[in-house]
């Protein structure tokens, strides 16, 4: 019997369901009823998320002139969506721990995937997007799946990334010769086995070919973008040496000037080192 992205997610028991309080929120988000203290009470419950978020809400992240110091508060300043998306993106750090080291370490593949975020953030607030804090997220999480593949089927892992890094291949294209499915698919089935936001999941589908996306192709293209901003940058790896070059129609397709790029890349190094602290 094939493997598929679903068995693959299904051999881990640790990936079979998302933590409780994810779906706390979600169900409270969802009801009308739901006040702004009920989310608080639940998020209160877990005291590491508290402390965490209340870091991040006070950092550089936001640049607030005065200390927040009640999840209450947060909730009122920033938003519940926002403070869910955050939410979501802590715990799913938390859900991996380990890989084998002789792909990356766990160290630098979260290096990239912030550098990732906050490259999204920057591109989606030039562009006055919803929601940055939901781009952040899904820069931080978009090659999810490589770290499934990593840790499940590392000697098909090993001989894609030959493909990739000593061949010159693209990388999905090397996954899928290898296994018959790539690191965006096995993102995108995880996203669904934990009743990630729809959007969350074409973005994590789509991040390297967005012109393929049926529905949020402009969030996958920012997420396209990101990626290789992130990659050019050196700050960290998802275990892909060599990089597709960025393009230049999907650039232009979001509408983004020459000049954002230099201020993108400012943007990123200023709270790199920051943003990786309070995350990871």
């Amino acid at each position: 019997m094939s493997l598929t992205p679903e068995k693959l997610i299904n051999q881990d028991q640790k990936l079979a369901s998302f933590p409780l309080i994810y779906e706390q929120l979600m169900e409270a988000l969802n009801n009308p009823k739901s006040k702004t203290e009920d989310i608080a009470e639940i998020i209160m419950h877990d005291a590491a998320l508290c402390v965490r978020l209340l870091k991040i809400v006070n950092s550089s992240f936001y640049n607030f002139s005065s200390q927040i110091d009640t999840v209450s508060r947060a909730l009122n300043v920033i938003g519940t969506e926002q403070l869910f998306s955050l939410t979501m993106g802590t715990t799913i750090i938390s859900k991996f721990e380990t890989i084998p080291e002789k792909f990356v370490t766990m160290e630098s593949f979260w290096h990239h995937g912030i550098a990732c975020g906050l490259a999204a953030k920057s591109i989606a607030r030039f562009r006055k997007e919803p929601n940055l804090e939901f781009y952040f997220i899904a820069g931080m999480i978009h090659d999810i799946g490589s770290l499934i593949i990593y840790k499940q089927i590392p000697e098909l892992a090993s001989s894609a990334l030959v493909q990739c890094n000593d061949w010159g291949r693209p990388l999905i294209k090397a996954e899928q010769d290898v296994m018959g499915f790539d690191h965006t698919q096995v993102g995108k089935a995880l996203a669904e086995k934990w009743q990630l936001p729809e959007s969350l999941g074409q973005i994590i589908a789509h991040h390297h070919d967005p012109d393929q996306a049926e529905e949020f192709k402009v969030e996958a293209s920012i997420m396209h973008v990101a990626d290789n901003i992130a990659e050019g940058s050196f700050l960290g790896s998802s275990g892909q040496i060599k990089s597709q070059p960025l393009s230049t129609q999907i650039w232009k397709n979001l509408g983004l000037p020459d000049n954002l790029l230099t201020s993108v890349y400012d943007e990123m190094y200023e709270t790199f080192e920051e943003t990786v602290e309070i995350f990871t």
